[in-house]
């Protein structure tokens, strides 16, 4: 019976530090680069205890015990006469002398296991395994989707960037249609009374844009713009006789017709969808103002209505002005310059005309519906001042000597827009 007993309490120590006896059988060593060893482990999600110091690869240390967390508690002997006790983590201990685990080959064909989730050997201890959570890389989406998105916008910067970062210069070709509203003023004066009438009328215009060349790293865009429009004027005259009673009442049905041809400078002060852009313009009108005149009672031409061409030279300045999202405004005006003019019949007005004035002053608004489709709504005014020399032929029973004729066209319109 007293043999059982000093058995029995020769086998404490074995069970209480089984590590130990581990030890004493086979060399614990550091078997990571380096190591640091803690002086106890930390209570909480972070490591507030004080590193003792850092063990480097092959280092020789006691272990004296362990934790379900992975941490182990090792003596550290420094000289014969001091050592220490800390704490590591288990990934960083190997046995001295041990075979490294052999590699087995790879089959080219096989497919790859996924990567295990680890814990980083660098975290710290845990009071509990369900804390261990929070180190571990729980599989996600959110990062791929994070990038796949960060790669969108990486690519529409990209684009943004070759087209020059000016929305205007990303739509090559415009087309424009659109109906149109018009008044024609008109005067013909001398000394005497003059002759006036006021004329209105419908029709329609087409615009076309294409940008030709970008230079100044997209700043600055040439742009080519060809415009027309075709109006039909409607009027009703009432003829008198010699005693001033009316005998006949006619229509006239008067047009207009001009074309022009314009190089548009673009120089964008600021980037964008719709940019702060300065314009300057060179070009070439032609204005056509085809009469249907009235023909008295005797088929005499009374020459109310006179047929009028008009050549110029365009020298314009403008902008865009961006005003609320999707929503600009384009403003400038056309000088008309070198005019040259010719009547039909030849004389009308009198001879030698020559051009004093002449602008045109435009404003339109312009919103994005949606995509590459647009709303405009357009003013546009169009005055020649021309002077004439000599007399001219019977108009309306009178005939004037150097006479002026002033003549205004206003027009409105509200189009589409669709750029390529």
């Amino acid at each position: 019976m007293k043999f059982r007993w000093i058995v029995s309490f020769l086998c404490i120590p074995f069970f209480l530090y089984p590590t130990v006896s581990w030890g004493q059988k086979k060399q614990i060593i550091i078997k990571s680069r380096e190591a640091k060893v803690y002086a106890k482990p930390a209570q909480g999600q972070r490591n507030a205890s004080e590193v003792l110091m850092t063990l480097k690869n092959g280092s020789e240390v006691h272990a004296v015990g362990a934790l379900k967390t992975g941490w182990v508690k090792i003596k550290v002997e420094l000289n014969p006469g001091f050592s220490f006790d800390g704490w590591v983590y288990k990934s960083d201990l190997g046995v001295k002398g041990a075979k490294p685990t052999p590699v087995a080959k790879r089959n080219p064909r096989a497919v790859a296991p996924k990567k295990p989730t680890q814990v980083s050997r660098r975290s710290p201890p845990v009071s509990s395994s369900s804390k261990l959570d929070q180190f571990f890389e729980s599989p996600s989406t959110k990062k791929k989707k994070k990038k796949k998105k960060e790669k969108r916008v990486r690519k529409t910067k990209e684009k943004s960037s070759s087209m020059g970062q000016f929305a205007f210069l990303d739509q090559k070709l415009r087309l424009g249609a659109a109906p149109l509203f018009s008044l024609h003023q008109y005067s013909f004066a001398s000394t005497s009374e003059p002759i006036k009438y006021l004329l209105s009328g419908a029709g329609a215009e087409i615009d076309i844009r294409y940008e030709a060349l970008r230079v100044m790293d997209g700043k600055l865009g040439i742009e080519t713009e060809l415009g027309a429009s075709y109006v039909i004027y409607n009027a009703k005259t009432a003829l008198n006789d010699t005693n001033g009673d009316n005998f006949l009442n006619l229509d006239a049905k008067n047009k207009a017709f001009a074309l022009g041809l314009k190089i548009n400078g673009r120089y964008a002060l600021s980037s964008g969808d719709n940019p702060l852009t300065l314009i300057g313009s060179l070009g070439f009108q032609h204005f056509h103002f085809i009469s249907d005149d009235i023909i008295d009672n005797t088929d005499t031409p009374l020459g109310l209505f006179v047929d009028q061409k008009i050549n110029s030279l365009i020298f314009g300045l403008g902008g865009d002005i961006p005003l609320k999202e999707g929503i600009a405004m384009n403003v400038g005006v056309d000088a008309l310059l070198l005019n040259t003019v010719k009547e039909s019949p030849n004389g009308s007005s009198g001879n030698d005309p020559k051009s004093t004035l002449g602008y045109a002053p435009y404003l339109q608004l312009r919103y994005a519906l949606f995509g590459k489709h647009h709303v405009t709504l357009k003013y546009r005014m169009n005055f020649q001042s021309i002077q004439f020399s000599g007399t001219s032929t019977q108009r309306v029973n009178a005939s004037l000597e150097d006479a002026k004729v002033k003549s205004n066209y206003h027009m409105v319109s509200l189009g589409y827009q669709y750029r390529f």
